[in-house]
């Protein structure tokens, strides 16, 4: 996937996990959750996050932003902008 595609990738995510990348990022990549986390599972399984050890259980983990994924957002940060469908949403509440 070249920059340009990965760039609209990230941007076309929900707005819930753009908030869980967001999140990462201002913890150095990093975000602590559940091993059997739904979304955490989703976003690892897109290629965004790399999943914590099996062998960890049930208890709260470290998932890690892929470096890659750090990188691309550094030079790109508008990527993690909420949607204007999300952004029309919130206004109307």
């Amino acid at each position: 996937m070249n920059e340009r595609h990965a760039v609209k990738y990230l941007e076309n995510q929900p707005d819930a996990f753009k908030e869980i990348i967001r999140d990462a990022l201002e913890n150095d990549g990093v975000y602590y959750e559940q091993f059997l986390d739904s979304d955490m599972r989703i976003l690892a399984s897109r290629g965004i996050f790399e999943a914590p050890n099996v062998n960890v259980g049930i208890s709260e983990c470290t998932w890690a932003l892929k470096p890659k994924v750090i990188e691309l957002i550094r030079k790109h940060p508008e990527c993690l902008m909420a949607s204007k469908k999300d952004t029309v949403n919130q206004s109307e509440e």
